[in-house]
């Protein structure tokens, strides 16, 4: 899939150490999750979120995405078309979405384009629009598609398991989703806010929920975007 998270960081603060609101000691810390029973534990994850895909060859002849236009050209729409099995709309790709595309060429090196508006996403096939007519070399051997639309809504599934277990978000007390949504937009305005907005939790009852629950924040980044 097209979508990828990385986690940069995890920092786990325990009330015992850091206070009632863990704002004491913030340089005390574990990466790992580390407590005693009834201790309240606040976690601050790092996390990046891309959403791209990348093809790559030796040659323009045996890359499997096709690219139009060539130079010289005076059209203003790219066409990307896949031939190794990519369905772009299936990779989360949509009209009106913002791309942010690399190109790589053998003689003219490294070729970058930055917010582009899709204006077509059907199958193996994408487009995007440029502001001025696009050419390309013909000897283009690698791509690479980011999907730059700002993020602003989150659902996080949360799950707590031995080290043995596989995964699961299903409490252990209430055998419910442990599961997490924004309520207002992450990020909004120009620039983008770096303001925490809250999640509410979806179950009921919710016996697993304890303390404050869940807020998240967008940090920076356009093609890659932290939160």
């Amino acid at each position: 899939m097209a979508a990828k998270v990385e986690i940069i960081s995890q920092k786990n603060y325990k009330q015992w150490l850091n206070g009632s609101d863990f704002s004491l000691n913030t340089s005390d810390y574990t990466n790992n999750l580390v407590g005693n029973v009834m201790q309240k534990i606040k976690t601050v994850t790092t996390v990046v979120v891309a959403n791209y895909l990348h093809t790559e060859a030796d040659s323009r002849a045996n890359l499997q995405w096709d690219l139009a236009p060539e130079f010289p050209n005076s059209d203003t729409t790219v066409t990307l078309a896949a031939n190794d099995g990519t369905n772009f709309y299936n990779e989360g790709f949509r009209v009106g979405d913002n791309v942010d595309v690399y190109f790589v060429s053998v003689v003219y090196g490294l070729t970058t384009i930055i917010g582009r508006p899709v204006t077509y996403c059907v199958g193996n096939t994408i487009k995007f629009t440029m502001p001025t007519p696009a050419s390309f070399p013909t000897d283009i051997n690698q791509i690479q598609l980011y999907n730059s639309t700002e993020i602003t809504s989150l659902i996080y599934n949360y799950g707590l398991t031995e080290n043995g277990n596989n995964y699961t978000n299903l409490s252990l007390v209430s055998n419910e989703s442990q599961s997490f949504y924004t309520l207002t937009e992450i990020g909004a305005g120009s620039p983008r806010s770096t303001a925490f907005v809250d999640c509410e939790s979806m179950g009921t009852p919710k016996s697993w929920v304890s303390g404050n629950g869940v807020k998240v924040r967008y940090v920076s980044g356009t093609s890659s975007q932290g939160f």
